[in-house]
């Protein structure tokens, strides 16, 4: 997705999915991509790829070991199943709905020719990465019946993590009218890391 705006929009805090490697601007965007079902090729390519408005406030990857303990008469058994599947946890919030020459809006639809948050750039990031949690990286046929399934890749600090999304929450609060609190969860099929050694 391009993120060059017309007049009217707050920039974002990133340029471009690319911003990571570049080492004069000192960023580390969270970028969402979705894989076709050969779990290889880019849907979006590298202008489509959905970059955070603002990164998370706080973001985790739990790697829970299974293990199941029993009592029996003679003391206690327990099982161990190695390592169960990974997950990927981000919490924050959207940013600001903020428009150029009319400052924050919490208005939900336009009144009085008055910019409402829907034509803010936060907004419009929340409802992409609110489309990429209800397709989950699926492809749907006229009927709603998904005919192609992919993978979710969510890459930050040289990792990426394949997996599909589990849960998402959004939560609008009086207390905070300009912004939406987000949390999501994916579970990851697969971890990759970049290995980079000293120069």
């Amino acid at each position: 997705m391009s993120l060059s705006r017309t007049a009217g929009w707050i920039p974002s805090s990133f340029r471009s999915p690319e911003d990571e490697s570049d080492p004069n601007l000192n960023r580390k965007p969270i970028v969402l991509d979705v894989l076709g079902p050969d779990f290889r090729t880019s849907l979006l390519g590298t202008d489509l790829k959905l970059v955070l408005h603002a990164n998370p406030s706080q973001v985790s990857v739990t790697r829970p070991k299974l293990t199941t303990t029993a009592n029996t008469e003679r003391g206690r058994v327990r099982w161990h199943y190695g390592q169960a599947v990974a997950q990927f946890s981000m919490e924050g919030a959207t940013g600001g709905f903020v428009r150029m020459y009319a400052g924050l809006t919490g208005l939900a639809s336009m009144a009085r020719n008055i910019p409402s948050r829907r034509e803010t750039i936060a907004y419009e990031r929340y409802r992409d990465l609110l489309a990429l949690f209800r397709n989950n990286a699926c492809v749907y046929s006229s009927r709603g019946t998904p005919i192609h399934y992919g993978v979710i890749v969510v890459t930050y600090d040289g990792a990426s993590y394949r997996g599909w999304w589990s849960s998402f929450t959004s939560a609008e609060d009086a207390s905070r009218p300009y912004q939406f609190t987000v949390s999501a969860d994916l579970q990851v099929r697969e971890e990759r890391r970049v290995a980079r050694s000293p120069a």
